[in-house]
């Protein structure tokens, strides 16, 4: 699902229940703790929180379960007084959205598209390979597969948010317990010979400290590596709190994306400011006013036969884009879209001479480097730097640049703007989430 809409309105559904239903641990329980422990052997052990989220998930909602896993870690370590924890960072791919099959895109690490120095200056992280590397064994002792409850069969009034299911009853589960070798065989990013011992499913309704830590309590210091399948279906703890955007401003891009994209600022949409480093605002000063361009996330592909009475024509597309020009006094546009070549094509013969598209096609040997994920970023970066962005209904593509230029103290009225099916209609604009540092 490319869209945070139905997250937004479960989290709605459980802040209006009654609070009977929160399943929040307080902060003295001790998670896997085990019988036998004594005070002279209860020093912190390491452990280590693996996730991972449906396969059919795009790279921009996988950003965002990212969030909820380091947000709860963050709060787990703070209270967690016989454990330190941990968390490995699941490897990329292959993701729908990234066509190319001629390119490798399967277990790829986090630092090809993030700064992982960053991400640990909020929360403890590493990469699957370096976890694989400091354990010796390839194992992981215990796994939680989180599945979401038929909300017509439940009472949402009810204090049960977590309940055991039966994993034999799951369709296409994609686990098998071998029970002779006595572990659990699956797909486990594409890695051969990981051996998890043992596997739960349950159904959860709720946030991720509710759900998580009730699941770990159930575990004993042995099981040192514990993994949550399916990690999207717990909410944010801190949704666009001053915890959640805390975070979000540790996940800064590696820097060699963030160097092509103000390269190719500079070279294609007269940029002249450097900025390898962005200093997010300490607070939304709105005084960011960037490049002189506009940027349109133009979404196709799925979204024409999933939304479409949300998706514009080129045509339409082209209208839009024509008052925005002159609203904005500007004549180019940066074009970060799904679409074929063809579709520029029609939109460039929409919008008529005088007017400027640039898009971002990287030479193939720098593709193979970067990957469509790296390409996707820069085309994010160059977004998020333009003077005004309009982007497309509900994708989470266009809510994330929509994040990054909130923290770089955007106006709103340059950033929280999307296309609708015509030019002549109004369309709802997006939710204005504003920064809270």
């Amino acid at each position: 699902m490319d869209s945070l809409f139905v997250l937004f309105k479960l989290a709605y559904l459980v802040l209006c229940s009654s609070e009977d239903v929160t399943l929040s641990v307080s902060s003295s329980t001790t998670f896997g703790r085990d019988e036998s422990c004594t005070r002279e052997s209860c020093s912190r052990t390491r452990r280590y929180l693996l996730y991972d989220v449906n396969p059919g998930e795009g790279f921009n909602l996988r950003r965002d379960v990212y969030l909820r896993a380091a947000i709860f870690l963050k709060h787990l370590n703070d209270r967690d007084t016989k454990n330190e924890w941990t968390l490995v960072l699941p490897p990329w791919g292959p993701l729908y959205h990234w066509q190319r099959r001629d390119i490798p895109q399967e277990g790829l690490p986090w630092s090809l598209f993030f700064d992982i120095l960053s991400l640990n200056s909020y929360v403890p992280v590493m990469e699957f390979d370096d976890y694989l590397a400091e354990r010796k064994l390839p194992v992981i002792e215990q796994i939680f597969y989180l599945l979401s409850f038929d909300f017509d069969k439940i009472d949402l009034q009810s204090e049960w948010l977590l309940e055991e299911a039966n994993c034999d009853e799951i369709p296409a589960f994609p686990y098998v317990t071998n029970p002779q070798e006595q572990h659990v065989e699956g797909w486990i990013w594409g890695y051969a010979g990981i051996s998890p011992k043992k596997i739960q499913c349950y159904r959860t309704l709720g946030s991720a400290d509710s759900i998580i830590s009730r699941l770990l309590a159930l575990t004993s210091t042995k099981d040192r590596a514990v993994m949550f399948e399916r990690f999207e279906n717990v909410l944010h703890d801190h949704f666009s709190g001053k915890e959640y955007w805390a975070a979000r401003k540790s996940m800064k891009f590696a820097k060699n994306l963030v160097e092509l994209a103000e390269n190719f600022r500079k070279e294609f949409l007269s940029q002249m400011e450097t900025d390898h480093e962005v200093t997010y605002s300490a607070t939304a000063t709105n005084e960011s006013t960037g490049g002189p361009y506009i940027c349109a996330h133009l979404r196709r592909q799925d979204y024409l036969r999933a939304r479409p009475d949300e998706v514009p024509s080129m045509k339409e597309a082209a209208l839009q884009l024509r008052h925005v020009f002159r609203k904005q006094s500007l004549n180019t546009v940066f074009v970060a879209t799904d679409g074929t070549d063809q579709e520029i094509k029609e939109l460039k013969g929409a919008l008529g001479p005088g007017f400027n598209v640039v898009t971002y096609r990287p030479p193939e040997n720098l593709l193979q480097k970067i990957k469509e994920g790296g390409a996707a970023i820069v085309e994010q970066i160059t977004c998020s730097h333009s003077k005004y962005f309009i982007g497309s209904y509900e994708s989470t593509f266009s809510f994330r640049i929509q994040e990054e230029r909130e923290l770089m103290g955007f106006s709103p009225d340059t950033t929280f703007n999307r296309f609708c099916k015509f030019s002549h209609a109004k369309c709802q604009q997006p939710t204005q989430w504003r920064v809270e540092l």
